[in-house]
């Protein structure tokens, strides 16, 4: 168990950092009127995460350790439903109703899209 709990919170630890810092980056260069470091976190997450799906689902074997700080550390850390949902929410107060619409609708469809081509590349290995 102790190995598993380690796994975890070293890929924790690393998803945070690297949400923290692509987040920042992102916001510092393209501004803030669309939460564009969130979507492309929460986009490349969905991406990963399917492909580490997909290669344990064509056959790749990990220690459980390594796959769980993998998934559930790194990109459960990394990706954040709670800012997508902070953000939504601040775009509708602040009255831009278009914006929260494409945030909400890009986030999913993109989402899901990235997630779709992860498995698939994973498959493709």
């Amino acid at each position: 168990m102790l190995p598993l709990l380690l796994g975890i919170s070293a890929g924790g630890v690393l998803g945070a950092i690297a949400r923290y810092q692509l987040g920042r980056s992102i916001m510092g260069r393209w501004g803030r009127v669309f939460p564009l470091g969130t979507f492309i976190i929460n986009i490349t997450g969905s991406f990963v995460l399917c492909f580490l799906a997909g290669l344990l689902a064509a056959g790749w074997h990990f220690p459980s350790w390594l796959y769980a700080g993998m998934t559930t550390g790194f990109c459960g850390a990394y990706t954040t439903f709670s800012t997508y949902a902070y953000e939504t929410v601040k775009l509708a107060e602040d009255g831009e109703q278009l914006t929260t619409l494409a945030y909400v609708l890009g986030s999913v469809l993109a989402g899901l899209a990235a997630g779709w081509l992860g498995f698939l590349a994973a498959g493709r290995l």
